[in-house]
């Protein structure tokens, strides 16, 4: 499975990456930092038994592959809370995620990691 998002970005951010302008690194992150729930939701989609929050871009890790194609490294916690099993945990993972920019529908497509599945026994 591999989930994905689209996301609509202001203007100055698409004129900043069709320009390949320097500051496109900055905004990115302000846009994608701000869409946080959003790409909460769209992970929730690996973890069926816990929560996912607190979204952010990894230091440094914003890649233009090229001119419209975007990687980038998502941080996030895992929460589980189960009263009955006694299990309280917090976990920091990481993910890659990739963007392709359609200026044209003026969007932003996001896409998780592909995690094969697992067929049933």
């Amino acid at each position: 499975m591999q989930a994905t998002h689209i996301l609509k970005p202001s203007e100055e951010l698409l004129t900043a990456i069709t320009q390949d302008k320097a500051f496109k690194y900055e905004l990115l992150i302000r846009e994608v930092e701000e869409a946080s729930l959003q790409i909460a939701y769209m992970l929730q989609l690996y973890y069926s038994r816990e929560k996912v929050s607190g979204v952010h871009v990894i230091p440094g890790s914003v890649k233009f592959e090229h001119l419209l194609n975007i990687r980038l490294k998502a941080g996030y916690r895992i929460e589980e809370f189960n009263a009955c099993s006694a299990i309280d945990t917090l976990n920091q993972e990481q993910m890659i995620l990739h963007i392709d920019c359609d200026i044209e529908c003026k969007a932003l497509h996001l896409s998780g990691e592909y995690w094969p599945e697992r067929e049933p026994d």
